[in-house]
């Protein structure tokens, strides 16, 4: 069986910007990007899809991380996918400062 046969679904969720001109969005754009082109079905989102919760002027983390799990829980429920894929930094960056330092 070749890889024309056949196809993976992906749900793709970052925590990072989307973008071209960033180090980890550029990163993950052309990683998509490159899987797309073998065929992979990759459903990406980033906090720019969060809406409501994406646009918080207080407690951010939390907004993003509500943002995030309530689509996330909505395109599950509505898509099967093979592969959930995680790209995060910016909530590490925190927790490792407070925890290891």
């Amino acid at each position: 069986m070749n890889a024309q046969e056949y196809s993976i679904s992906v749900l793709s969720i970052s925590n990072v910007r989307l973008s071209e001109n960033d180090g980890s969005g550029y990163i993950i754009l052309n990683n998509v990007r490159k899987l797309r082109e073998k065929g992979v079905l990759i459903d990406l989102v980033g906090p720019s899809d969060l809406g409501f919760f994406g646009g918080l002027h207080r407690a951010k983390r939390y907004g993003l991380a509500i943002g995030m799990a309530l689509l996330v829980i909505r395109k599950l429920l509505r898509n099967k996918y093979d592969l959930l894929e995680y790209w995060g930094g910016v909530a590490c960056n925190n927790f490792g400062k407070n925890v290891f330092s």
